[in-house]
């Protein structure tokens, strides 16, 4: 067993390391493998010896995660085999073990997409002395228009398009909500943190800044919600309902499955990986799959394979694909057996025990 405040600095460490990969040097290349490695032998080695964690054994992992583990980018753990936890495993993120057991609407639905990308469009937008300064995301316009052209039922809102007001009055209205723009974390005040929109008309009741705190008001059909903006599944712990912060608020608002990211992303890698996030979606894979097939695609490439550039997002909730009703095959969402091992987390002392629940078709 480890203390948490020991764990805390190791992780501290890699994700040190993971921000320096982008720079692509050999040694801070090999400083982040030896670290991903170590963490992955504290939390998983146990249960890898027991021969739980066979290639063959399962297929997705979920992971139930307290305390420091929440800051655990778990894709990027490197197994005892040496490859990497995304490369054996579809993974996603619940907030507690029972939550695995709460009914998700599994009918035939009409695909509709509520996308909104680069709200800023060429203009520069200075929020305030302490949230600091945001402009354009040339990556995210791509990223909204690719989204748009695979699947023509989206609504793309981009510049001046996407004011608060009116994206209010839409949510409710689409099961696939997609953020392209500018994230705000406010770690002290979480239900603070934001998504930046357009600028308002100095006439206008909102301000531009959709808060996490007005996301929980509203009642959502969405199925999902993808937040593809820096630090979108940051916030503050707790103590047993994962982060408070906007993936919370979009839990409280009423949606299942949400996509966000745990630090800041690369504009441009991230509009070509939400792009194949989305074929596979579209493809009626499950939503835990399709992020494996998008970080897998970033992680092929030669220039940006550093877990830096795909290891940010990840998927929180419920993982079924999406059951399109206007498509040509009808899919079923499948049924799963649980085995359930033991539940990660952090006790009040500071002891790590190892448990989690592991999917299997």
């Amino acid at each position: 067993m480890v203390r948490a405040a020991d764990l805390q600095l190791q992780i501290d460490a890699w994700l040190g390391a993971i921000a320096a990969g982008r720079f692509g040097t050999p040694a801070g290349r090999t400083e982040e493998i030896k670290r991903a490695a170590a963490i992955y032998r504290l939390i998983f080695g146990e249960v890898e010896a027991s021969g739980l964690l066979k290639a063959d054994q399962f297929k997705r992992l979920v992971l139930v995660a307290d305390s420091v583990l929440l800051r655990i980018p778990f894709a990027a753990l490197i197994m005892g085999n040496g490859k990497r936890i995304i490369e054996q495993y579809a993974i996603s993120s619940a907030i507690s073990l029972g939550s695995l057991t709460w009914p998700t609407e599994t009918g035939p639905i009409d695909l509709s997409v509520l996308c909104i990308a680069d709200p800023l469009g060429n203009g520069v937008r200075v929020i305030n002395q302490t949230r600091g300064e945001f402009g354009r995301l040339e990556g995210a316009h791509e990223e909204g228009t690719a989204i748009k052209a695979l699947l023509p039922a989206t609504k793309l809102l981009t510049g001046a398009q996407a004011r608060e007001a009116q994206i209010k009055r839409e949510m409710p209205n689409y099961t696939v909500l997609h953020f392209a723009t500018h994230g705000l974390l406010e770690a002290t005040h979480p239900l603070n943190s934001a998504l930046i929109l357009a600028p308002e008309p100095k006439n206008s009741d909102e301000d531009g800044i959709l808060e996490a705190r007005e996301i929980a008001g509203i009642r959502l059909s969405a199925r999902l919600a993808v937040l593809s903006a820096c630090e979108t599944a940051g916030g503050q712990s707790s103590g047993g309902d994962g982060l408070i912060g906007l993936t919370w608020a979009f839990r409280a608002a009423g949606c299942p499955a949400i996509v966000a990211t745990q630090w800041k992303i690369n504009d441009a890698v991230t509009a070509t990986q939400m792009q194949a996030f989305y074929r596979a979606l579209n493809a009626h894979r499950n939503k835990d799959d399709a992020l494996r097939i998008s970080m897998q695609s970033v992680m092929a490439s030669k220039t940006h394979n550093e877990p830096y550039y795909w290891a940010a997002f990840q998927l929180i909730g419920d993982t079924s694909p999406l059951n399109l009703r206007d498509s040509v095959t009808k899919i079923a969402i499948r049924n799963y057996r649980h085995h359930v091992l033991e539940r990660i987390f952090v006790s009040a002392r500071g002891i790590i025990r190892v448990r989690g629940t592991f999917l299997r078709p």
